[in-house]
């Protein structure tokens, strides 16, 4: 007969290895990706959003979410890298299998090409009838000043409304309108009102513009 003690290191043991292999599992499907090498600064530019340090975030990766991932995104190469905490190792995450991930409150989602887009990241900046997505991007530059080699990462954005099937490149009030222009009339007094100023501040506007249409 087994003593109740027994059984109760049994029960333990094998709810533990369970948790383990849970774990482990999980673990291993997270860090399944390619070897990165991190980009080496010649003073302090960088190909990273927001930030070279690592940012804590969410990660939905092979059909998982993972949370408190230590996360750089690369929009210089569109890569979403992560740290193996175990040995501080960069894995750089198979791109197909990142169906999204959060970082810094900005919720980024893996769209497919279609015409007007391509294939990577966006950042999905408004959910509803209308979706609003930004494609944030550093280009490199390279030059030589006198005999100084110089780098640098020029940051710019892409927007995107996605209506009824569609993407359509936004960049200024008129091109958003002429998506949104079944409320044109309304939307140009809703911007007049609220003193919102595309050419100042283009994302806010178009946020703003989007919720307010998605709203009413």
């Amino acid at each position: 007969m087994v003593s109740p003690d027994t059984a109760f290191v049994s029960a333990a043991r094998e709810q533990t290895k369970k948790y383990y292999d849970h774990v482990v599992k999980d673990q291993n499907q997270l860090y399944n990706g390619g070897d990165y090498v991190d980009y080496r600064p010649l003073k302090e530019e960088h190909p990273y959003y927001i930030s070279e340090d690592w940012i804590t975030g969410t990660v939905q990766y092979h059909g998982e979410q993972y949370d408190d991932v230590s996360i750089l995104y690369n929009i210089h190469t569109d890569d979403v890298i992560v740290e193996q905490s175990s040995s501080s190792i960069m894995i750089k995450l198979i791109r197909d299998k990142v169906q999204s991930f959060s970082l810094d409150g900005h919720q980024f989602v893996l769209l497919s090409e279609q015409k007007d887009i391509t294939k990577g990241f966006y950042d999905q900046l408004c959910k509803g009838k209308v979706e609003l997505y930004a494609k944030r991007i550093k280009d490199f530059q390279e030059t030589i000043s006198g005999s100084e080699l110089q780098r640098n990462f020029i940051e710019k954005t892409r927007y995107y409304l996605y209506k009824e099937g569609h993407y359509y490149p936004i960049k200024s009030k008129k091109s958003i309108l002429t998506v949104l222009g079944d409320r044109k009339k309304e939307l140009n007094q809703f911007l007049h009102e609220n003193h919102l100023n595309i050419r100042q501040n283009r994302e806010v506007a178009f946020i703003k513009l989007t919720e307010y249409y998605n709203g009413n």
